[in-house]
């Protein structure tokens, strides 16, 4: 569930955007799974156009609140 995610631009908490998740041609990434099954979706979040770390936590099972933490660090190009 979407309910699952959270996400924080340089360490600040940030809304997902609807708008970022019907721009793609993909599904939203969310529903239940199967044990052993795979989905395939976007989440999409809005973030400052400067910021420089963006952290997304999944939280696959709430009462063992056992993190799965992605971080992209943008490049400075």
């Amino acid at each position: 569930s979407l309910m699952c995610f959270t996400a924080y631009a340089d360490g600040f908490s940030t809304n997902t955007s609807l708008t970022a998740m019907f721009e793609s041609d993909k599904g939203q990434l969310d529903g239940t799974v199967a044990a052993g099954k795979k989905m395939n979706g976007v989440i999409g979040y809005e973030v400052p156009s400067g910021y420089k770390e963006l952290e997304i936590r999944f939280t696959p099972d709430f009462w063992r609140g056992s993190d799965i933490i992605f971080v992209y660090t943008k490049d400075e190009a």
